[in-house]
């Protein structure tokens, strides 16, 4: 037990076995303000509000010793009420699809957020944002991991499939004045409103390179209508 750590940075490498590393029991550094945990398992023996936390960033881990659902994942969200910095990569889970007892989760709303950052795949991304809540001035990375690029011919619908069907959830996509579409290795779209960011990211798993000449320049369409015009 550290209970005075206030940083704690535990990075695995991913050909290792979870069954061969050891457990960040998180309860047991309650004044932790920085917390990075990539490839790794976590658990808590007794939850707390860590009320110092200001940087999370959790990537591709586990949790043990208690479900790994997506509202485990919003009750520690919730429980990191100052959090300025956010990054998870392929850790959320999908909701229930089954029939029986099932409660919404409880939106989570970060005060203090200036940055997040998700990796996932658009169903994921879609459902933490349409549960997460943070200000307008917060900048906002969104890598999507498509299974193939066969949906790209539509990348408008495909942009938007990262987001909540009520984009007002996501201001800032209203007030994007300069736009940057970039096509290299995945399809990468960079707006800015003054200092505020949001990058958006398309990635798939092979080495296919779709020919998206023609569809590049509809990538506008998702922020059409939103609100002040793009400008550049």
């Amino acid at each position: 037990r550290s209970p005075l750590l206030v940083e704690l940075n535990v990075m695995y490498d991913r050909s290792i076995s979870a069954d061969d590393v050891g457990t960040v029991v998180l309860n047991r550094y309650p004044l932790l303000r920085i917390l990075r945990l990539y490839y790794g398992v976590f658990t808590e023996e007794l939850p707390i509000t860590f009320a110092h936390l200001q940087v999370l960033d959790l990537r591709i881990c586990e949790t043990r010793g208690q479900p790994s659902t997506f509202s485990a994942l919003l009750d520690l969200l919730a429980r990191c009420p100052d959090l300025v910095e956010l990054r998870l990569h392929k850790i959320i889970s999908p909701l229930p699809t089954t029939a029986g007892p099932y409660r919404e989760p409880r939106p989570v709303h970060l005060r203090r957020l200036r940055e997040l950052t998700l990796l996932d795949t658009p169903t994921n991304t879609r459902q933490l944002l349409s549960h997460l809540s943070f200000p307008l001035d917060t900048s906002l990375e969104v890598i999507g991991v498509l299974n193939s690029p066969d949906p790209l011919a539509n990348l408008p619908a495909v942009f938007t499939s990262l987001f909540p069907s009520d984009l007002t959830r996501i201001p800032l996509l209203g007030a994007i004045t300069e736009l940057e579409v970039a096509y290299f290795e995945g399809v990468q779209l960079t707006g800015k409103c003054g200092p505020v960011e949001l990058k958006l990211d398309l990635e798939w798993d092979d080495f296919t390179r779709p020919d998206l000449r023609g569809c590049l320049g509809t990538v506008g369409a998702l922020f059409s209508g939103a609100g002040p015009p793009i400008t550049d």
